[in-house]
């Protein structure tokens, strides 16, 4: 599973993206934004509270996955901002 392979690959992060969801980068001279897609009225893992539902009882969103300290962290991806705020989703004492 994703979780697992993060584990076998700590230095390195992941992103999960829901099936009915998008994850849009445009990117211009002065920096690159991102965005997150989704269809409204199709299931997803985001319930309202933002919180994880493995039983797609939400709407579609994307997550943001990384190893800290030999345990994977999951974090919902903001709907919308600069490219490098989920590419630098780590913690500053972790070597990337």
């Amino acid at each position: 599973d994703f979780d697992a392979m993060l584990l076998r690959h700590p230095t390195e992060f992941g992103i999960g993206i829901d099936h009915w969801a998008a994850l849009e980068m445009t990117s211009s001279s002065s920096s690159g934004q991102f965005r997150v897609i989704s269809l409204d009225g199709k299931e997803g893992s985001v319930l309202p509270d933002g919180t994880f539902s493995s039983h797609r009882k939400g709407k579609p969103g994307v997550w943001l996955k990384q190893v800290i300290d030999n345990q994977v962290h999951t974090q919902l991806c903001p709907t919308s901002g600069n490219i490098q705020d989920i590419l630098l989703f780590h913690t500053p004492s972790q070597q990337i």
